[in-house]
């Protein structure tokens, strides 16, 4: 459930940075690479020429953007000493920061709609 307080904000964390974090888990455990790293995985990825490989510098883009927007927020709060979170009230975000989330959450959708084809067999 979502507490009022959250209502209307976006969850970077839940929403946007573990998608990407889970879609490079997944082809990591898929082509045996050891890094741990998101960022190290997806560099991996991108050089096999995996699926992610064609969107890995996308992804890469998108993982650092979000994960700026984060710490942009939580820094945002700390310094109006509020307990830091995930939550962030996309309202405040600029046009251009909104236009650059809007892709990278159209990128993780499309992915995800990649690895659902790829495994359907398996999952269902």
């Amino acid at each position: 459930w979502i507490k009022d307080e959250h209502r209307d904000r976006l969850n970077l964390k839940l929403h946007a940075i573990a998608p990407i974090v889970d879609l490079a888990r997944l082809f990591a455990l898929e082509k045996g690479i050891a890094e741990t790293g998101t960022l190290d995985r997806l560099r991996v990825l991108r050089a096999l020429n995996t699926i992610v490989g064609s969107y890995g510098e996308e992804l890469e883009q998108a993982f650092d953007f979000l994960m700026a927007l984060r710490i942009h927020h939580q820094h945002a709060q700390a310094a109006a000493g509020q307990k830091p979170d995930n939550f962030l009230n996309p309202d405040r975000l600029s046009a251009l920061e909104m236009k650059t989330a809007r892709e990278a959450f159209g990128l993780v959708m499309k992915l995800q709609r990649l690895v659902i084809e790829r495994y359907r067999a398996s999952i269902w």
